[in-house]
């Protein structure tokens, strides 16, 4: 079994998080209580050592709620400004960033999709997801 200890998944209270963690089962989960993405201290003050590859699987995932004000502001904090936050962190500590997005960011015209298919989203969801 190969060892993934330096390896942390962000989001351990959602579904695709709790599958990740079944196929890294040494890797280490963390959700919104031990690191709220939305919260630049938080991001500032994590203790990011030994951590070689993070898994983001964190995200506001409520497509129809993106489109109320509330919601946009939500999606678009978590979705789009946290994760630049995120990716900001990695490269400075050298560390690895997998990012799950949304099949959201494409308007479904064509498939399958490319690495180099421009987005096209149609939603608030799918645009904060394409940001």
């Amino acid at each position: 079994m190969t060892d993934h200890t330096s390896t942390l998944i962000i989001g351990a209270n959602g579904q695709l998080a709790k599958a990740m963690q079944q196929q890294y089962p040494s890797a280490r989960a963390v959700g919104h209580n031990e690191l709220d993405l939305c919260n630049a201290a938080a991001i500032a003050t994590f203790d990011w050592s030994g951590i070689t590859t993070i898994i983001n699987t964190a995200a506001y995932t409520n497509v129809d709620g993106a489109e109320t004000a509330e919601g946009r502001t939500a999606a678009w904090r978590i979705n789009a400004q946290a994760v630049g936050q995120l990716a900001r962190i990695c490269s400075e500590r050298d560390i690895t960033l997998v990012h799950v997005s949304s099949d959201y960011v494409f308007d479904g015209e064509t498939a399958p999709h490319t690495e180099d298919e421009l987005f096209s989203p149609l939603s608030v969801y799918g645009a904060s997801k394409a940001a």
